[in-house]
């Protein structure tokens, strides 16, 4: 009797081994279940593939671009968002949840209201990379955690070294001593200024994400899923989105805040004018407490202690200065005074100020990640096939315009005749396939120019996924090794089950 030859079938990784016959092999891959374990194994196969290709050339830039993104960030707001105080500058959109909670914690923990803020912030992002994950994609929302990671890590870097922590290398001015050594009104001055960098440094770090695929999290999670769905500007969507949610925040955080920490500007001028002469000021609970004060300290509060109704005019706006520098006075204002304070300080250089850091970080993030900018690019090129196959399989789908030449022009670089092909699309992409096209064609020519506007209902900002998609699957059908490598692990898998199936049957 002749002897059945077997045919060794390895598994995808090279581990597993099955001896069978030829009879075998076709009796498993006719079995019902062969063909849905097949479909299940080619798109493992593809998901490997086309991590392997992205791990290979882009992984290591795109983390890159995170990495400086995240420590931007934490510039931005250990150095002059945390510093500027609870009065202060708040970050738009979820940050500014974040921002309000991390004052709330530092009133009571003796901890770095910054490390405080990133936590929170992370622990809020938490249940959006979720939604991320399925609405945007798996490297998106895992790019991003990595970012939201890195700044904690940053952080911790920053407030706990020596010589570079906030306390000890303050950026531009001392924010937390202006109180005491600036005149009046510099605070909201500086405040200002702290704003229009902090707006700065975080709108270049949110472009760093958004070209690395990823993003800063929080509301971005939303608007860059809008901004693709509806080929919309990211940086003015953040801005609607950041601006809603701060004026809540706004409004929240002057409700409990502390006497002392309003602006001494707000109580000076609330003060000077309610009390406009010396009777109006004379019986009053605000004047008896702080008389007794100025009473018990003498040498410091003289300007108060001898204010008469003669000279009253002349001495009142000195005195009303002091009183609203020194948080010794706090506990004097009536509860009417601390909630008409509270109700024009809405309307104060907190919240103008963080809107100005808001407007400027979208600009800067519109500037540094144009992503609806267009460029016409025109392409000379002897490999005209080469140049729109690779076009489709990346998931360009706009037009080609293709001129054919009919005679050849010599030049510097070739005396082969040449096609003129000219695309449209997104400077943003262009970055990303400008060196692969070169590469496709050593003597290609390329002329870039800018477009100031596209107009038309089917035009593209973006690529194609499901043609980019449809082009690996056939890159894959193609190779033929890759593609016997699936057919194995299929046969291994559905023999797994069909002697499963056997064995439960007989125990049956």
């Amino acid at each position: 009797m002749t002897k059945k030859r077997r045919v060794k079938i390895y598994s995808y990784n090279g581990k597993k081994l099955l001896s069978l016959t030829e009879q075998e092999i076709h009796e498993i891959k006719t079995d019902e279940r062969f063909d849905k374990i097949h479909e299940n194994e080619f798109f493992k196969a593809k998901h490997r593939y086309e991590v392997k290709h992205y791990y290979s050339s882009l992984f290591w830039r795109d983390l890159l671009w995170i990495v400086l993104a995240a420590m931007l960030t934490t510039i931005a707001v250990d150095f002059f968002i945390s510093v500027s105080g609870g009065a202060g500058l708040f970050p738009g959109g979820f940050g500014a949840i974040a921002r309000f909670f991390s004052i709330l914690i530092n009133n009571t923990l003796k901890i770095p209201s910054s490390t405080t803020y990133f936590l929170i912030y992370f622990m809020i992002n938490v249940p959006l990379a979720i939604f991320g994950y399925f609405k945007i994609g798996g490297r998106f929302a895992i790019s991003t955690i990595i970012y939201l990671v890195l700044t904690i890590i940053f952080d911790l870097i920053i407030q706990n070294t020596p010589y570079i922590n906030p306390n000890d290398l303050p950026l531009l001015i001392p924010i937390g001593t202006l109180f005491k050594t600036s005149t009046m009104g510099s605070m909201v001055l500086w405040l200002f200024v702290f704003a229009v960098f902090a707006g700065i440094i975080n709108g270049i770090a949110y472009s760093m994400t958004y070209r690395a695929g990823a993003s800063t999290g929080g509301s971005d999670w939303v608007s860059y899923y809008y901004s693709v769905k509806k080929d919309k500007s990211i940086g003015m969507i953040n801005v609607r989105i950041n601006i809603c949610t701060l004026i809540t925040i706004i409004i929240l955080n002057t409700l409990i805040m502390q006497t002392k920490d309003i602006e001494a500007s707000f109580k000076m001028n609330q003060i000077y004018y309610q009390f406009k002469d010396f009777e109006s000021l004379k019986n009053t609970n605000f004047w008896n407490e702080v008389s007794t004060i100025a009473q018990n300290n003498k040498e410091k509060y003289k300007d108060i202690v001898f204010i008469k109704p003669e000279n009253f005019k002349d001495q009142w706006l000195k005195a009303t200065e002091i009183i609203a520098r020194n948080h010794d006075f706090d506990d004097a204002y009536s509860k009417s005074m601390i909630n008409w304070l509270k109700f024009k300080f809405i309307f104060g250089p907190s919240l103008f100020s963080s809107l100005i850091l808001i407007i400027v970080q979208g600009i800067t993030v519109d500037k540094s990640y144009p992503k609806n900018k267009v460029m016409n690019v025109m392409i000379s090129t002897s490999k005209n096939q080469e140049v729109q196959q690779y076009l489709y399989n990346i998931g360009y789908n706009n037009n080609v315009f293709v001129w054919q030449t009919k005679t050849s022009k010599k030049n510097a670089f070739s005396d082969q005749e040449q096609d003129l092909l000219m695309i449209s699309l997104p400077l943003l992409y262009w970055r990303r396939i400008e060196q692969h096209l070169l590469n496709i064609d050593e003597d290609m020519i390329l002329n870039i120019t800018g477009t100031q506007s596209v107009k038309g209902k089917h035009f593209s900002y973006k690529l194609d996924n499901e043609t980019r998609d449809r082009a690996l699957s056939e890159e894959m059908v193609a190779n033929l090794k890759i593609m016997k490598k699936i057919e194995n692990e299929s046969i291994i898998k559905t023999y797994n089950k069909i002697q499963k199936a056997n064995k439960y049957k007989n125990n049956v």
